[in-house]
């Protein structure tokens, strides 16, 4: 596998030759990626492709997430409360948070990612609308009562959402946030409810509500993804 240094990191990479037009670069890990071209694109020019994005790689590698493999987890953090994770052998799959011992026992045989992936947010998503919802009742604010629902989702680009007809909808990951980052979230899309755009009586508003939405709101830019469990 060929490698280069950028600055002071050495990154590995492989080429995957498929029937298309453009060159394209991902990421594998922090440490390494591939390129996809064409079949029949020179060496030569895919090298000066990389040399070319050398200052993007460099930088968008310290931005690269990875996430756990899921048959390895020990404990795992909820709002601060770290549980115990424990796995035993049973045909059927499902998963019990035992919240007073904080153990998570995983009932599967087959401990593939893809199938513990099922497990965790299925019974993720129960967790999480729960939490979600005793989180609600707890925030001083009366528009609250114009919410028609709430949904949980795995969604890819968003913490949470406010539709036009007053549903809220949240990733279900928020519940491994830290609780002032998940209340954040839910403050956010709480006030919403009645201002819908992001201008100065938006923000003006989330403050009373959360006085330190403007380092809740950096930390949900920099840091949020490093606490996923599943990729989104």
């Amino acid at each position: 596998m060929p490698t280069i240094t950028i600055k002071d990191k050495q990154f590995s990479y492989t080429i995957k030759r498929k029937s298309i037009r453009s060159i394209n670069l991902r990421f594998l890990s922090s440490k390494s990626f591939y390129v996809s071209c064409n079949l029949f694109t020179p060496t030569l020019i895919i090298n000066r492709f990389i040399r070319a994005h050398q200052d993007w790689i460099y930088q968008n590698s310290a931005k690269f997430t990875s996430y756990p493999v899921l048959k390895n987890l020990k404990k795992l953090i909820i709002l601060d409360q770290v549980y115990q994770v424990k796995f035993n052998s049973l045909a059927k799959n499902s998963l019990i948070f035992h919240h007073k011992s904080k153990i998570i026992n995983i009932y599967t045989k087959n401990l593939s990612q893809t199938n513990l992936k099922k497990i965790f947010e299925t019974s993720g998503r129960k967790l999480a609308k729960t939490l979600i919802q005793k989180q609600i009742k707890s925030i001083p604010f009366s528009p609250k009562s114009q919410i028609k629902h709430i949904s949980v989702r795995n969604q890819k680009s968003r913490f949470g959402s406010c539709s036009g007809h007053q549903r809220l909808s949240f990733n279900w990951q928020i519940i491994f946030f830290p609780p002032d980052l998940f209340r954040h979230i839910i403050c956010h899309e709480l006030v919403h409810l009645k201002i819908k755009n992001h201008k100065k009586d938006f923000y003006q508003t989330l403050s009373l509500l959360d006085s330190d939405w403007k380092k809740n709101n950096s930390w949900l830019k920099n840091q949020a993804k490093k606490y996923f469990l599943i990729k989104p």
